[in-house]
């Protein structure tokens, strides 16, 4: 994690819980992400819709890829 990030972070984000030094690096795949020694964790991050729909979940992708193809917004 960049000094910069932990700056920001002691700085303008609440501290519910302790930190880990853990370098995400590698996006999900459904409920898990990969750090840069490539140790595989679960998210439980409840953010943005990952506690419900996973990261890249092949259904949502199809979903969407599928939506793309008819019409993306009508205003």
């Amino acid at each position: 994690m960049s000094n910069d990030l932990l700056r920001f972070e002691d700085e303008y984000l609440a501290r519910y819980y302790s930190k880990k030094q853990v370098n995400i690096v590698r996006g999900g795949y459904m409920q898990y992400v990969w750090d840069s020694n490539n140790n595989k964790y679960l998210d439980m991050h409840t953010g943005f819709g990952v506690a419900f729909l996973g990261h890249r979940n092949p259904r949502i992708i199809n979903a969407i890829k599928d939506q793309l193809d008819k019409i993306i917004t009508v205003h």
